[in-house]
């Protein structure tokens, strides 16, 4: 069961869904079907945010001992609810020479979408991970 439960969090994660998503009525039934009982909305929250110190630690290394230094891009949007954010993604190679790109954070944007706003993001999620 662990490893579902694993297998959950890591989908709600990597495809940016609401934790809320196990709640739902029909989503537990496709489950049932897969005799599968989905852990709970607060369950999924606190796993998801008792990992982040990790995924921060793991990053920071990864941009740290990046040998090819960091390129970074930023992506803005809008939610349906018509809120405004603004991720930022790091892209380098790695020890092999291979691409990497990992995204390294997002921030609500409550105001206009000028290149200083979005340096103050930018600079803010790069100080996050330890990015000088």
């Amino acid at each position: 069961m662990a490893e579902a439960n694993q297998a959950l969090l890591d989908w709600i994660v990597t495809d940016f869904q609401a934790f809320s998503v196990v709640d739902n009525e029909f989503f537990r039934k496709f489950l049932a079907l897969l005799n599968y009982t989905p852990i709970c909305r607060q369950t999924a929250s606190n796993n998801i945010t008792s990992g982040l110190s990790d995924v921060r630690a793991n990053i920071t290394k990864l941009l740290a001992t990046a040998p090819s230094g960091i390129t970074c891009t930023t992506d803005g949007w809008t939610s349906i609810a018509n809120e405004s954010y603004t991720a930022v993604t790091a892209h380098f190679l790695n020890e092999s020479w291979v691409m990497q790109g990992l995204l390294i954070g997002f921030v609500p944007t409550t105001v206009s979408h000028t290149g200083e706003n979005l340096r103050g993001n930018l600079t803010f999620l790069l100080q996050f991970c330890n990015v000088k």
